[in-house]
């Protein structure tokens, strides 16, 4: 996206600076000194925005308490057509950790590469319990995509994926989000 703008008869001061554009992680340039009668130039340079993926892996049993944190959402529109995942294979629950009434959450990041594969996958949250890291990774690189495409060109983009092991949860669920690189 190129565009040009330019104000007139701004006061000295400092400005921040945001660009957005659905579909587009926003751009932020704050603390920008505008001298009296001077000009400011900023390039502004927009990148796609991530995908987030999240899971639900249900098992009988009783579980700990436990709080999990939800996505933003964001707008896709525009020349970005978002990824889609179009295959995917449901993480198991490791039964010694269901047995022992465990729940956790695993938060992953990877690459949607353009031919829609996974790469790059890594756990986010190190305190994660590793037999369920384990069990996600496994799942999850099985997983593929329509990939992304910026005006109609396949492209890579980050994307995040909560897994979360819950007992007594309801059926495994997905949601596809888009939402800024941050």
């Amino acid at each position: 996206m190129t565009g040009n703008y330019a104000f007139s008869n701004i006061p000295a001061g400092h400005y921040t600076i945001e660009a957005q554009s659905p579909g587009f992680a926003v751009f932020r340039l704050a603390d920008q000194v505008l001298v009296n009668g001077g000009q400011l130039r900023v390039d502004a340079h927009l990148s796609v925005g991530g995908i987030t993926e999240q899971v639900t892996v249900a098992a009988p049993g009783a579980p700990r308490p436990q709080n999990t944190a939800g996505s933003e959402r964001i707008r896709v529109g525009g020349m970005v057509h978002a990824a889609r995942l179009i295959q995917r294979v449901n993480p198991v629950y490791p039964p010694d950790l269901q047995a022992r009434g465990l729940e956790g959450t695993v938060l992953l990041q990877a690459v949607v590469s353009k031919e829609g594969v996974p790469l790059s996958l890594r756990v986010q949250n190190t305190p994660a319990n590793q037999e369920f890291a384990n069990a996600a990774l496994n799942a999850v690189r099985q997983w593929r995509y329509e990939p992304t495409l910026l005006n109609g060109e396949p492209i890579e983009v980050v994307t995040s994926i909560e897994v979360d092991f819950n007992l007594n949860a309801q059926q495994p669920l997905i949601d596809d989000r888009l939402r800024p690189n941050q």
